[in-house]
């Protein structure tokens, strides 16, 4: 039904945010056909994207990478803290260009990770989350990204 469905809509200058459902090779290539763009969740439903992007972002907070014999990678980050309906909430981002050669997929500019920590009357929470999007960081840097995240 996706493919129906998103066929319908006039994606010219228009970005799909989407769950793991609509994070489908097929998909992103008929918005970008289209005229749009993809910021889509990626989860174990897609097992090879999901494991290269957890490996990506895992590397960075190791210490031995960062020494100063090795290459720079290319990590952009941004936070962004919010009050209100009864929480405090956290939203760090992390945005790479660094496996957009090495994925088998339509377009891909960035790859993202998504930190969430909130605090509500329950106690403290925490998520985690990845993202693949078509918008190059030119256009959609880490700190913009926080935004389509927090929309959809």
């Amino acid at each position: 039904m996706a493919p129906a469905l998103l066929a319908q809509i006039d994606w010219t200058g228009r970005v799909l945010t989407g769950d793991a459902l609509f994070c489908q090779r097929n998909l992103c290539a008929q918005v970008l056909q289209a005229g749009g763009d993809y910021l889509l969740v990626v989860k174990e439903n897609q097992p090879t994207l999901h494991r290269d992007l957890a490996t990506l972002f895992a590397f960075r907070a190791d210490l031995a990478l960062r020494a100063a014999t090795l290459p720079a990678w290319d990590m952009r980050e941004a936070t962004r803290v919010e009050r209100g309906h009864g929480r405090d909430e956290k939203r760090h981002l992390c945005a790479s260009t660094e496996l957009n050669d090495h994925l088998d997929w339509p377009d891909v500019a960035q790859v993202c990770l998504i930190e969430r920590t909130w605090r509500d009357q329950r106690g403290t929470h925490t998520a985690t989350r990845y993202l693949l999007t078509s918008l190059p960081h030119a256009v959609a840097n880490a700190a913009h990204l926080l935004t389509p995240v927090r929309g959809h």
